[in-house]
């Protein structure tokens, strides 16, 4: 996807915690704004995004408030602790890039992009694998090379098997 064609989610907005992809946790929910959206979303296996605020002690955050990078969740449950207080279980599945907020009353709707991450182990992998086939490819024939050394004129070039 695209700028200019991203997806569209509710957004959480948490104070001083932060969803990895992967990770369960429950989140404690009380703000007016993160009670409409849990009561919007429908419960168990819902889609939202959750974003960390800058600043813990904004209130009311809005789009700016948050930092850019998030996490597609997932809702496992929610528990009513109270009128104004629930608990939701929100389980990581991946990272996303937030690229704008069409709306953020009553509650946060963000568009945003996939993010593509590069693990750097698999980088190194890679690398191996490459060096491997090299290795393999190349090098027996320059041992034979090597091992008789530059070729006669009656000889046919070895350069030219490789």
């Amino acid at each position: 996807m695209t700028a200019e064609n991203p997806r569209t989610l509710p957004l959480l907005s948490l104070r001083n915690l932060v969803l990895f992809p992967g990770a369960v946790m429950p989140v404690e929910i009380g703000r007016p704004s993160s009670l409409r959206l849990i009561d919007a979303m429908g419960g168990k296996g819902a889609h939202l995004l959750v974003g960390t605020q800058k600043d813990a002690d904004i209130e009311k955050p809005a789009g700016a408030d948050l930092y850019t990078i998030c996490v597609e969740g997932e809702v496992v449950r929610i528990v009513k602790a109270a009128e104004n207080r629930v608990t939701a279980v929100l389980r990581g599945l991946e990272r996303r890039r937030v690229v704008g907020f069409p709306q953020e009353k009553p509650y946060l709707l963000a568009q945003f992009d996939p993010l593509t991450e590069i693990r750097k182990d698999a980088i190194e992998i890679v690398h191996r694998a490459l060096t491997s086939a090299v290795d393999d490819q190349f090098v027996p024939g320059f041992e034979e090379i090597f091992r008789h050394g530059p070729a006669h004129e009656s000889e046919p070039d070895e350069a030219n098997r490789l």
